[in-house]
This record gives structure tokens, C-alpha cells and sequence, in this order.
């Protein structure tokens, strides 16, 4: 791969730098705009690439994570809400309130009251039972709508089919992770890095009046410390090496000398 002025081989980096280089590259590219610099081409290129870096992220790990979170302690508050209304209902002295409470509360109470204290496998199962017998009886979504919790139901429905969708979603994109082959998207990527900084040499000799000093030497640093990367790693292979082999010799001198 032909550089001019970046002394740097891409081919060195590991699986789990080559988000950090890629988002440093596309930070400081973007930065000095490459429009301006007439570099966009390479640039663009490589953002595109930028979906990729999930593959060499930590596998324990998923970008759905988050938003499981959010929507588990969503649902949690909407479950919250409907057995707070509930238990307010109970107190109240108007007959088509008391009427109605007594024709919801069974349900409410089967699969709602204290299930929040279950695992997340129990709760969803007893949400999930809880909505079903809920919307196959007419008479309760009446009888809820009397309360003032049947808007929070409907609210817990969809809550319920963004977490089935996002544990989906996540499924599928952990199988995509365990069959990728990371190596090749590794090289594809690297190979681009390496072409974006050709495009910056190439970009300077082709416009003069351009001043590409700035973004040049940021890119010198920042690549500077992968470079130091590559290098400590060397050498302690290189070490490692060394000790193999004096104690190797050492051994077999021993050997030699107890065998006289």
C-alpha cells in the first residue's frame, strides 16, 4: 500500500483497535472538512464502513443492550402506574367505579400486583398472559377504560412488542457476529484507512493551494500512538523469543552435563 507522508502499516493492527482507528481517522477527516480538501470520496468510503465495527466489539456486549434497559424500566413504571390506579379505585365509593373494579381487579391481580420483584423471564410471561386475556374480553377493556387504566394497558402492549422486537433484533445480531469473518472485514477496512491517507497525498500534489498541514499532522499523531502499539508488541515478542531460547540452551546444557 503506497504512503507518502504517513509512515504507518494498518496491516499490524488487531481486531479490537480497529474501531478506535477508524473512528479517529473519520473524527479528524471530518473535522477539516473533506469536501473542502477534495478527499470526500475516501471519506465517505470509509464512513460506510463504520457499521462494521460492531463485529470487533466486546461479544458480551450488544448495541440492543441499552435499549432493552430503557424499555424493561419503561414497562416496570407502566405496571406501576396501572396497580397504583387499581389500588386507588378500590377505595372509591361510586358504584360504577366499585363495579368496575370488582370485574378488573382478578386479572390485575393474578398477573400484576408483585411481579415485580420476579426475574425478567416470570414477568414477561405473566405480562404477556396478563395482555392476552385482557384484550380476549370486551367487557374489561370497558371496565378499564372506567378506571383510567386502559390507556395504560395499551401503553404496556406496545412497550411489550418493542422489547420482543429488540430481543429479536439483538438475536439476530449476535448470530451475525458469531459467523462473520472478521478477518477479511478487518483487511477490507484497514485497506481503506490505508487508501484514505493515500487520497490526502494524492489531494495535495494534484491542489496546491490547498493546505493540508493541519490535518496531516493530526493524523500523524493520532496514528503515532498505534504506531507505538505495534512497536511495543514487537518487542516484547521479541523478548519472549529471547527467553525461549536461553532457556531452551539452558536446559539442554543442563541435560548434557547431568547425562556425563
Amino acid at each position: 500500500m503506497y504512503q507518502k507522508n504517513f509512515d504507518f502499516s494498518f496491516k499490524l493492527i488487531r481486531s479490537r483497535e480497529v474501531p478506535a482507528v477508524v473512528k479517529g481517522m473519520l473524527d479528524i477527516v471530518e473535522k477539516h472538512d473533506p469536501v473542502a480538501l477534495k478527499i470526500e470520496g475516501m471519506y465517505l468510503l470509509l464512513k460506510e464502513k463504520r457499521p462494521l465495527m460492531s463485529y470487533f466489539t466486546d461479544k458480551t456486549k450488544s448495541d440492543y443492550s441499552g435499549l432493552l434497559e430503557t424499555l424493561r424500566q419503561q414497562r416496570n413504571g407502566i405496571i406501576s402506574a396501572i396497580t397504583l390506579q387499581m389500588k386507588a379505585c378500590s377505595k372509591s365509593s361510586a358504584e360504577s367505579m366499585k363495579s368496575s373494579w370488582e370485574v378488573t381487579n382478578p386479572l390485575v391481580n393474578k398477573y400484576l400486583y408483585n411481579i415485580l420483584t420476579d426475574n425478567d423471564i416470570v414477568i414477561t410471561e405473566k405480562v404477556e398472559n396478563f395482555l392476552r386475556n385482557y384484550y380476549d374480553n370486551t367487557v374489561l377493556v370497558g371496565t378499564a377504560t372506567t378506571l383510567g387504566i386502559h390507556v395504560y394497558v395499551d401503553e404496556l402492549r406496545d412497550v411489550m412488542n418493542s422489547i420482543a422486537e429488540a430481543q429479536q433484533a439483538r438475536s439476530t445480531h449476535k448470530a451475525s457476529l458469531r459467523f462473520a469473518d472478521k478477518q477479511t472485514i478487518r483487511y477490507d477496512v484497514m485497506n481503506v484507512c490505508s487508501n484514505l491517507l493515500l487520497a490526502i497525498d494524492l489531494a495535495e500534489v494534484e491542489h496546491k493551494t490547498i493546505d493540508y498541514g493541519m490535518l496531516k499532522a493530526e493524523l500523524s499523531g493520532f496514528l503515532a500512538q498505534f504506531s507505538s502499539l505495534v512497536k511495543s508488541r514487537a518487542t516484547r515478542s521479541k523478548n519472549s523469543e529471547t527467553v525461549i531460547k536461553e532457556t531452551t540452551v539452558e536446559s539442554s546444557t543442563t541435560t548434557t552435563s547431568t547425562a556425563i
